[in-house]
């Protein structure tokens, strides 16, 4: 299976965004935060954009009353950092 729809690696190559097929694989793949590869230990998070519209859905949701259910924007994307540089 290719779980990985694509990659776009910075130029100073110190983190990368990657694109998830589902939301679900992106959520499983927020596992490997704080694994050491080949000598660094990777961190692997949400984007910047999806934790502000999380946050962001979930205080409109709760003040109209709703559960929350908004799709957020980038949710099938990460962000991995502390790469190692080869």
């Amino acid at each position: 299976f290719n779980y990985v729809l694509g990659v776009e690696i910075s130029g100073d190559r110190d983190y990368a965004f990657v694109d998830f097929r589902t939301p679900e694989e992106a959520a499983l793949a927020t596992r490997l935060d704080q694994t050491v590869f080949r000598g660094n230990t990777i961190n692997v998070r949400r984007t910047r954009e999806y934790e502000a519209a999380t946050s962001l859905t979930a205080t409109q949701a709760s003040s109209n009353g709703q559960d929350g259910a908004t799709v957020a924007p980038e949710e099938n994307q990460l962000v991995i950092s502390n790469l190692p540089l080869f």
